[in-house]
């Protein structure tokens, strides 16, 4: 056993300081405010690859486990092997002991001269150190034919006899069954088409969901009452007073609001009894003990939810904590106020598990550090992972966490959005913004965002020549730059040369021209591209051309404008669309091939597979146009990951940006070269390139490279394109013409897309008359022109 001492560690590194880079929200929940949970990490020695299910006693945890062996199959050729999986439940103590087999459990077996998998679903504590297991097992025969051959033959197409049976037992501390409930075969015995999900309460009786109705039973299958209800499709779980609950979501196209509750079955009257408003999206949710009816998580945040209350309880935040929640297995809120989870991470492709007991301590107990508040809408993984990092790491800063999101209602959408934009007027901003979901240019006309181009000049391992620097251009503002991103990538249109020309940009007149060139009947985009998706596209490329926050000036009733609305008035609609039958659908490399249609838009994030495909559809010779624009722009824009801010009220500047800084460093090499899409740090950069750009050559069983008739090795392909069953190309892995192409194009294109919700959601509701033929080009952009200039107004 090690028991490492990361709890005394961690309370420096987890302190949250008396002086702060902002302040907590007035009226915020404040009780992660007054303790942190501090976490004690031990190794409990469990050799597995995956747990399956868990729960807790009190004083212990207990886990189903499964380990993979591969064994050799007997009578085989050429080393045949299967995989066997051990299947076992182990109790770990929470005094900091290994984990210890459950000796006497062995899984419900396959009958005989039946094959399938065994699956466990579920674990509960019973009375007086018992477990309950409930375990699924899923069985099948093959009827083969005779002179049935398995290496030229699939003997899956001669599978019969299938069948599921679901099984609960109780089991004693060692592991042998005590009782035995079967509850196979649910949805007969009920007359109903199936069963969605179990759930047991205290008294072993059991509780069946279907889409419409809840039924009852006892252990002994026979049905105490029903509820009925509308799509039930959530599981029921066990509440702390006895009775159960189960997440419930609607949406009332009257008031066009969703409404999320914790509905609950009353165990008294048989009938549904209490609801308790849950915020918006939450599905994450609990069993209660103790005080609390049930636990649900929202965002990064875990709170408990007490009988009476109007809204649940902040018991702690896994990022308060340095842990990383999509490492957690379980958690389970113990007796004496300590969380007890389990956590899974992965040391060279092998899991390793860790008990992680959480203990409440009083910050103001901890070392001082410097907040910095981060606000975000939502957070996701990827700046967990740094967030957490930096806490460990930085001995001044430590960065808070503020979810906006978690505001959201079903009868206001836009609560966190409103509370932010409160705070950022009301001298409560935070210091670090998430721009994902924000309006970024009505922020900086405001001035209520940093220009950040100054620290990047004054870094010394950063400074514009080390980034791709023409990325960031195209989202300055005014000559200055508000947010930094890691990644990039271009939306663009790809067309055959000889069809569009060698060029870069396009008005709509000119592709109207080359689409004459092509066959009767020949598209222009994709099957399913209709002038509603082209709208939504075209806007995201052109909105920072006819929008100037700056000096509120709008241009929706320009000719630019004009042609792209015909532009996309030219695509078919929705209704059209969905008269497409699946049996019509065709590959877009064998449309384009075959002359059916005549441009592709698609996002370059590579050079590999998606560049090479549309290379080999049209022919080895295409040119990236770009959508048209009335201007003589270039077509093309830049798209990026979610940016980065600070706010210019940030109180420890310098701070923010030790943070920040770290989106620009280089970190890709050959153990980590995952980015997804192009880096805009210039060595990462060049370091995708030229993995992309590196052949790979053909090699025998013994890892040699294989010669040609020359003498020269033999390079692989990228891969294949089968644009039908029996029509496969081979695309070739990126050449000094793709890279080449790819910068001429990057250095040409200086504008970035940019969406804002509001607007686009006007345009989308004026145009809709204009795409029925109900109403004129000139009266529409008119009332568009408008509509969006007074929003423009209001909201500088």
């Amino acid at each position: 056993m090690i028991l490492r001492k990361r709890g005394i560690l961690l309370a420096g590194l987890l302190a949250l300081g008396m002086t702060a880079c902002g302040s907590k929200t007035e009226g915020e929940d404040r009780l992660a405010s007054d303790k942190v949970y501090i976490p004690q990490f031990i190794d409990f020695k469990l050799d597995a690859d995956s747990l399956a299910a868990g729960c807790a006693d009190g004083q212990n945890l207990y886990v189903a486990a499964e380990k993979n062996e591969t064994v050799p199959v007997e009578g085989a050729r050429n080393r045949d092997e299967k995989v066997i999986p051990d299947k076992g439940l182990y109790r770990i103590p929470l005094n900091g002991k290994d984990a210890v087999r459950l000796e006497q459990y062995q899984p419900i077996s396959l009958p005989e001269g039946m094959e399938g998998y065994i699956n466990i679903q579920e674990l509960s504590a019973g009375e007086n150190g018992t477990l309950w297991v409930t375990e699924n097992m899923y069985t099948y025969t093959f009827q083969l034919p005779e002179g049935f051959n398995e290496e030229t033959d699939d003997k899956w197409q001669y599978q019969s006899e299938i069948q599921e049976t679901t099984v609960r037992r109780q089991l004693d501390s060692s592991g042998k069954e005590l009782k035995r409930v079967d509850i196979s075969g649910l949805a007969q015995k009920l007359n109903v088409d199936s069963v969605n999900s179990t759930t047991f309460d205290r008294e072993g009786n059991i509780y069946a969901v279907t889409e419409k109705q809840i039924f009852a039973l006892s252990p002994e299958l026979q049905v105490l009452f029903t509820v009925e209800g509308e799509n039930l499709y959530n599981r029921l779980i066990l509440l702390g007073d006895g009775n159960m609950g189960l997440i419930s979501s609607s949406y009332d196209e009257t008031t066009q609001t969703s409404n999320n509750v914790m509905r609950t079955i009353d165990g008294k009257t048989k009938n549904w009894g209490k609801e308790y408003p849950m915020p918006l999206n939450v599905y994450d949710v609990w069993s209660g003990s103790g005080e609390y009816l049930f636990y649900f998580q929202n965002g990064d945040s875990v709170y408990g939810y007490k009988a009476g209350n109007a809204e649940g309880e902040k018991l702690f935040s896994w990022v308060d904590s340095d842990i990383d929640r999509d490492e957690i297995n379980f958690w389970f809120p113990m007796a004496d106020s300590r969380i007890a989870a389990v956590s899974r991470k992965w040391d060279n492709d092998k899991a390793k598990y860790e008990l992680i007991l959480l203990t409440a301590t009083d910050r103001t107990t901890l070392p001082e550090k410097t907040i910095l508040t981060y606000a975000t809408m939502g957070l996701d993984w990827n700046m967990r992972k740094r967030i957490i990092a930096f806490n460990k790491s930085s001995e001044k800063y430590r960065i808070e966490i503020r979810e906006y999101g978690q505001m959201n209602t079903g009868a206001d959408n836009s609560a966190g959005l409103t509370k932010l934009n409160m705070d950022l007027s009301t001298g409560n901003a935070p210091d670090l913004l998430d721009m994902g979901a924000l309006p970024i240019r009505q922020y900086s006309a405001k001035g209520l965002l940093e220009d950040l181009w100054p620290y990047i000049e004054k870094d010394r391992e950063i400074g514009r020549e080390r980034l791709m620097e023409k990325v960031f251009q195209a989202a300055e503002q005014d000559g200055k730059l508000y947010q930094i991103f890691e990644t990039f990538a271009i939306q663009t249109v790809a067309g055959a040369k000889d069809v569009v020309g060698d060029r870069k940009s396009w008005t709509l007149a000119e592709l109207q021209a080359a689409k004459a060139q092509m066959p009767e009947g020949c598209a222009v985009f994709g099957q399913y591209d209709t002038k509603e998706s082209m709208l939504q596209t075209v806007l995201l490329q052109n909105m920072n051309h006819f929008v100037d926050w700056n000096n509120g000036k709008c241009s929706f009733d320009s000719d630019s404008f004009k042609a792209l609305l015909e532009f996309c008035n030219s695509f078919p609609g929705n209704k059209e669309i969905q008269q497409v039958q699946d049996e019509d659908y065709e590959s877009e490399a064998s449309r384009i091939i075959n002359k059916k249609q005549m441009l592709a838009q698609f996002t370059l994030y590579d050079l590999g597979w998606t560049y090479q495909e549309y290379k080999a559809a049209f022919g080895g010779d295409f040119s990236l146009v770009g959508y048209p624009r009335e201007d003589g722009s270039v077509g093309s824009s830049f798209i990026h990951s979610s940016g980065l801010a600070m706010s210019s009220g940030c109180k420890d500047k310098e701070g923010a940006w030790s943070f920040m800084r770290q989106l620009l460093l280089p970190g890709l090499n050959d153990e980590n070269n995952y980015a997804g899409m192009f880096r805009t740090n210039k060595t990462d950069f060049e370091y995708q390139i030229k993995n992309a750009m590196t052949p790979e050559y053909q090699v025998d069983e013994n890892g040699n490279q294989v010669l040609d008739e020359n003498g020269k090795p033999i390079p692989l392909p990228l891969g294949s394109m089968w644009i039908s069953d029996d029509q496969e190309i081979k695309l070739p892995r990126p050449s000094q013409d793709d890279y080449d192409r790819f910068m001429e194009l990057y250095n040409a294109i200086d504008s970035e897309n940019y969406s804002d919700e509001n607007i686009t959601k006007i345009i989308t509701e004026e145009t809709a008359a204009y795409f029925a033929g109900d109403r004129s080009l000139d009266d529409i952009v008119r009332q568009i022109q408008s509509r969006v200039s007074l929003y423009v107004s209001e909201n500088r």
